[in-house]
């Protein structure tokens, strides 16, 4: 009883120990991710030209981006209920 215990307590550990791992390179790309914005907005332009410029080069940029996305929930399983399957519907 005390031995599986003591693996349960040992997997519970590492089960933590993998999520704190997670969460600190998660926590860290975050900060690298924010300096590397910081550093992309040292080089926009500061007059309104250049910013109109730079504002219809983004929405060109984004223009085919995906827009109005749904999920179809649907039963693929006739015998078991509940909607469980999903799908992108085709655009």
């Amino acid at each position: 009883m005390d031995t599986v215990l003591s693996v349960l307590a040992l997997l519970v550990g590492l089960a933590a120990l993998g999520l704190a791992a997670g969460a600190h390179r998660r926590t860290s790309e975050g900060k690298s991710r924010r300096a590397r914005t910081a550093e992309a907005g040292a080089d926009l332009p500061t007059d309104v030209q250049g910013l109109r410029h730079e504002v219809s080069a983004l929405r060109l940029e984004n223009a085919d981006a995906m827009k109005h996305l749904a999920v179809v929930r649907y039963d693929a399983f006739g015998d078991t209920g509940g909607h469980l399957s999903w799908a992108r519907p085709a655009r």
